[in-house]
């Protein structure tokens, strides 16, 4: 049940090749003083056991708890360097197994989707949607994971993450990395 405990990290580390952004402007963020939610919408499983009924368990516990960071002053030498892939890593995190199969932002839409066929991890969906703009990120994290081979263990989770610039930076603030 590896990948199920991948797919819920809290970056992403994914290769966008091939990402079509329509207007790059679109993508980057602007310097300031931003908060960011994070929190589980669902969290559903069937046939799990041992280690990974706990984490299940843990994770349904969390349902609607809403994880509160910031504010944070996100610099403009962070802002410069912004660009598709670097706005998905905020949601989620896969690995190497997996294989990008869209990637774009068109008219500030994202539309992710990443799948996995592994003999070993087992196979899995991981799809990204929802919104991106300069003062704001809120995107629909879904994925949908089973075990490997007979095909038992089967978890899926909606998380959603929120980011909004809520003005200047102030002094003292924590940096945004």
């Amino acid at each position: 049940m590896r990948p199920m405990i991948a797919v819920l990290a809290a970056t992403l580390l994914a290769s966008c090749s091939g990402s079509r952004v329509s207007q790059p402007d679109q993508v980057r963020r602007q310097p300031g003083s931003w908060t960011q939610v994070h929190y589980i919408m669902a969290y559903d499983a069937t046939d799990v056991n041992g280690a990974m009924a706990d984490v299940v368990s843990a994770g349904q516990a969390m349902i609607g708890k809403k994880d509160f960071g910031g504010p944070a002053c996100l610099e403009a030498a962070t802002v410069a360097k912004d660009n598709l892939a670097g706005r998905l890593r905020e949601a989620i995190q896969i690995g190497p197994e997996w294989s990008v199969k869209r990637s774009t932002v068109v008219d500030g839409k994202v539309n992710f989707l990443a799948a996995m066929d592994d003999p070993q991890m087992g196979k899995g969906e991981l799809s990204i949607t929802g919104t991106i703009s300069p003062t704001t990120t809120d995107l629909v994290v879904t994925s949908d994971a089973r075990q490997p081979a007979p095909g038992k263990g089967h978890v899926r989770t909606v998380m959603k993450q929120e980011n909004t610039r809520v003005g200047d930076c102030t002094s003292g603030e924590a940096t945004w990395e």
